[in-house]
């Protein structure tokens, strides 16, 4: 009897690193993160559909109502180089 399955998270620990990697992601890799996450943290991510970062790729059109004309640029620039941590930390 072969048992199939796919391991989803990981996490590396070094003693004063911890990482984590979501395999569902379309260019998975290992990130920084201060703790373990919570089982029910876990277990809500793997009922969505899909990641958070696998997400971000696919934004609705930018509506620009509201925003200066600088803002504008540099949202823009942001969303055609794809730097999901710098514009999390401009938000």
């Amino acid at each position: 009897m072969t048992m199939d399955y796919k391991i989803r998270f990981a996490y590396e620990a070094t003693g004063q690193l911890t990482r984590f990697t979501d395999y569902q992601d379309v260019k998975y890799r290992s990130r920084s993160v201060f703790s373990f996450h919570w089982p029910e943290t876990l277990q809500a991510w793997l009922s969505q559909s899909d990641t958070i970062r696998n997400h971000m790729k696919h934004f609705p059109a930018f509506d620009t109502t509201g925003f200066r004309k600088c803002q504008i640029t540099a949202i823009q620039t942001c969303i055609l180089i794809y730097q999901p941590k710098w514009f999390i930390h401009q938000s």
